[in-house]
């Protein structure tokens, strides 16, 4: 197994249903998941194909609700520009 894989089962047994990413990229490796977040999965059989297909993609997590996860995103884009006005 794949350190990914590994990482979204351990996902997916803590009730957070994952998808498979391109890899170096936050975007859905749509071939495997053409719906975006709303194929992300638990199930453990669709995971293991997902990865087995493409060992290297990075593992997403859907957020909201559904896996009781919220994500705050801070960016520093521009706060150089800022300090020096």
């Amino acid at each position: 197994m794949s350190e990914t894989l590994d990482a979204a089962l351990d996902y997916a047994r803590r009730g957070w249903p994952v998808l498979p990413l391109w890899p170096g990229k936050k975007i859905p490796l749509g071939t495997l998941v053409p719906n975006g977040h709303k194929d992300a999965t638990t199930n453990e059989a669709t995971i293991k194909q997902r990865w087995g297909s493409h060992p290297d993609a990075n593992v997403g997590i859907r957020v909201g609700p559904e896996s009781d996860l919220f994500v705050l995103d801070v960016d520093n884009k521009g706060v150089n520009e800022c300090k020096r006005q």
